[in-house]
């Protein structure tokens, strides 16, 4: 009888031992959901309500007073990093920039590399450039991060890991952005893992790659590295005859930017691809 009851005890107490464990691993179930639910913030939504027409404001003065906010956001060269020897320079925007209010504001930096010294691309080089990058989301009314950076092959490491620092300074709800040489979204793919919302490929003043990317796109293929889907970056003075299909166009222009050459490029964007 004695040992009935022991037993019956027993079975109990293993039955409440289990029940708190459950209990627990559901409480711990549910904050790790929480914890690692994707957020508004995520790759996927963090450009998603971005307009569909970006204009690059390159270092001249630049008046975009007349722009719709809705239709158009402003991509502006906010500071170049110069990489020389075991040097890192910058130099900030000099010109001014005006826009309406409640503009999409994108920050570009532009990395330059030096050609007769090139940089050692040292740890030092890499936490300063991150250092600066990652500063330009100090100034008011930033919508995202823009990195300019033709990276040479020798040069791809550093750029990778300059890109994992960057992105781990920012705050997380800030989108970060990468232009890239067309080459690095058709035949020479690196781009993919890389911690970056975008990566806007450059198709204009394409060089040696020019051939071969227009007889890509004229295809109809896609661009292979998924970064490199949503985006596209054009010029006012280039035309294609076959674009990506892209969510938003970049686009940079020779002259200055007026009511007219927007317009121009909001319908132009519009007529390539009117259900992307």
């Amino acid at each position: 009888m004695l040992e009935h009851k022991l037993q019956k005890k027993s079975l109990w107490l293993i039955a409440c031992l289990l029940s708190v464990s459950l209990t627990s691993a559901a409480i711990l179930s549910q904050r790790l959901q929480r914890l690692f639910k994707p957020t508004s913030s995520s790759k996927e939504n963090r450009m998603s309500a971005f307009p569909r027409v970006i204009l690059w404001a390159w270092e001249r003065p630049v008046a975009l007073d007349f722009i719709d906010t809705r239709e158009v956001g402003v991509a502006f060269l906010a500071k170049t990093i110069f990489l020389r020897g075991e040097k890192t320079s910058k130099r900030p925007r000099l010109q001014p920039l005006s826009v309406p209010q409640g503009t999409v504001l994108i920050a570009v930096a532009r990395i330059e590399s030096d050609r007769r010294e090139p940089p050692r691309l040292s740890s030092e080089q890499l936490a300063q450039t991150a250092f600066e990058i990652a500063e330009l989301a100090r100034l008011p009314g930033i919508a995202a991060i823009q990195i300019d950076f033709d990276a040479k092959l020798s040069e791809r490491d550093f750029y990778r890991d300059l890109l994992v620092e960057v992105r781990r300074r920012l705050p997380q709800q800030l989108p970060l952005s990468i232009t890239a040489l067309a080459s690095w979204c058709t035949h020479d793919d690196w781009l993919t893992g890389l911690p970056v919302d975008e990566a806007v490929p450059m198709l204009f003043r394409m060089g040696v790659d020019q051939r071969q990317v227009v007889s890509y796109l004229a295809t109809g293929a896609q661009f292979r590295p998924v970064l490199c889907h949503d985006s596209a970056g054009i010029s006012t003075d280039e035309t294609l005859l076959a674009l990506p299909s892209a969510r938003r166009f970049y686009v940079f222009s020779t002259t200055d930017w007026s009511p007219v050459n927007v317009r121009h490029m909001i319908e132009r964007s519009k007529n390539e691809h009117p259900d992307s």
